[in-house]
């Protein structure tokens, strides 16, 4: 998944200069990943899903 996720990245950053992304707190293959994108977190928030409060990440991949 991380190789196809960088070819997308690649794409996106002939155009721009950052992409952003995120995550929910419980959603560990997504933390994973883009932990191993280096990513730069930059904020967290709780949000209300699916009747319970959980964690937000919010994130951006710079080139």
């Amino acid at each position: 998944m991380s190789e196809a996720v960088s070819a997308v990245f690649a794409r996106l950053f002939s155009e721009e200069d950052y992409i952003s992304c995120g995550h929910l707190s419980d959603n560990l293959p997504s933390a994973q990943l883009q932990q191993k994108l280096m990513v730069t977190h930059l904020l967290a928030e709780h949000v209300l899903f699916e009747n319970q409060e959980i964690e937000a990440i919010e994130s951006i991949l710079t080139k």
